[in-house]
């Protein structure tokens, strides 16, 4: 009997330290405003003024197991996306690589949701002779604004490399199949979902790979969700959800033609 009425107390003491750990979350955070990618399928693309895909329906999970309710915004581009949330207009935001510059706005959730490829794009028949990252030198590339494909590439592009940034990934189709450029960069997933084939085709599959994370603003009321939503990536990670998701939008995204 004082076994039992000791675990009771237990339960009741975790109970009690659970609803006030919320409670001290919800007083600041009474809604976490999660942003992302308008042209990212799998991870996320536009739904009207929403946004949906495998990375959102992750972070609305994470969301729902802290008790939190959700309001997922379309920025218009992944570029505002960035900005909302360093802006404070967002919370959270899906997708996003780590680089020095970002750290100073992000507050970066560990470990990351997945590892992502980024493609080398050119003219629908056009080919490129590809070895290495010296392969583009001498070359005018694409990308579109507020792209980053790692710190190692984004220093050796802004050294050695003529880019162009334009305003979306609609913008790099448009200009490598009017031949204003020599290639353009893009993820890979998106790249192979989305750019028309009567455009563009894909060169190079994984000219680099780079971590993908989720992230907080360093204003936001939510920051202190960060180390549940890592607790809570890991084991989605370890038990395959995460991979689930991602299939699952890959299908949604063929079936809807990412509308």
């Amino acid at each position: 009997m004082k076994n039992k009425m000791k675990m009771s107390i237990i339960g009741i003491a975790a109970a009690g330290f659970a609803i006030a750990s919320q409670a001290a979350v919800g007083a600041e955070c009474q809604r976490l405003v999660v942003t992302g990618h308008p042209s990212y399928a799998p991870v996320s693309w536009a739904a009207g003024d929403s946004l949906q895909g495998g990375g959102i329906a992750l972070a609305r999970r994470l969301a729902e197991d802290a008790g939190v309710p959700v309001t997922i915004i379309n920025a218009g581009s992944w570029d505002a996306a960035q900005q909302a949330v360093a802006s404070g207009k967002a919370d959270l935001i899906v997708g996003i690589y780590k680089t020095a510059a970002r750290e100073k706005i992000f507050d970066y959730v560990k470990p990351e949701i997945a590892k992502d490829p980024s493609a080398v794009l050119v003219k629908a028949g056009g080919k490129l002779d590809y070895r290495s990252w010296d392969s583009l030198i001498g070359k005018k590339g694409l990308i579109s604004d507020g792209e980053s494909y790692g710190p190692k590439f984004d220093d050796f592009a802004k050294a050695r490399l003529t880019i162009e940034k334009v305003a979306g990934f609609p913008a790099v189709f448009d200009k490598l199949q009017a031949g204003a450029a020599d290639y353009g960069l893009m993820g890979y997933y998106p790249a192979l979902t989305s750019a028309p084939k009567d455009k563009v085709s894909i060169a190079v599959e994984s000219f680099a790979t780079e971590p993908m994370f989720i992230a907080f603003g360093k204003s936001s009321p939510c920051r202190d969700l960060a180390r549940a939503f890592g607790k809570g990536v890991k084991a989605y990670t370890r038990d395959g959800t995460v991979g689930r998701l991602w299939k699952i939008g890959l299908i949604d995204y063929a079936k809807t033609g990412g509308r």
